[in-house]
């Protein structure tokens, strides 16, 4: 009887193991989704309502779902500064500073490329860079999906397979 429950708790223990790798895969997906959201609102406020820039971060701050929203916060924390520092330095800052957003150096790099363009092109040049931006963020996003759909079976199967593995092997 012992052994019976032993080896539930094991297999249910590798494959709760797996199910957070889905999780995982979920939780960047909807990360890289509002992310490609905010950056559609930037270019479209920016470019269209001319919406001054903290009113534009307070809103997605409103707007997003945390690690998301964190990142605004953290951006909008530091705006007071915008005289001292330039938006991309506090942007930047922000973005170094909320490591919850889990994002590989080229999503960073793309999202860096936001506060570059605001404020120093004319209005048609903003809009293109921001997007491109916005185009880049999206191919990540598909990327994601397309490796949530491959690799969430994956991840599944793995983590009840380890456990019938190591209930064998004890066995």
């Amino acid at each position: 009887m012992i052994k019976a429950l032993g080896a539930i708790l094991i297999i249910c223990g590798t494959s709760a193991w797996g199910i957070s790798g889905v999780i995982k895969l979920r939780h960047r997906c909807s990360i890289l989704a509002q992310l490609t959201g905010a950056a559609a609102t930037i270019r479209s406020e920016i470019t269209t309502r001319l919406t001054p820039v903290p009113d534009l971060i307070t809103r997605l701050t409103r707007e997003t779902t945390a690690p998301c929203s964190l990142f605004f916060k953290n951006v909008e924390a530091r705006l007071g500064d915008i005289g001292v520092r330039t938006l991309y330095d506090i942007w930047n800052g922000a973005l170094d500073n909320t490591p919850e957003l889990s994002l590989s150096s080229d999503e960073r790099n793309a999202l860096r490329e936001i506060p570059r363009a605001l404020g120093r092109y004319d209005l048609e040049e903003q809009r293109l860079a921001l997007s491109h931006t916005e185009r880049q963020l999206d191919s990540f996003l598909q990327r994601a999906r397309e490796a949530q759909v491959r690799d969430s079976k994956i991840k599944g199967a793995v983590g009840v397979c380890a456990g019938i593995f190591i209930v064998l092997l004890l066995i």
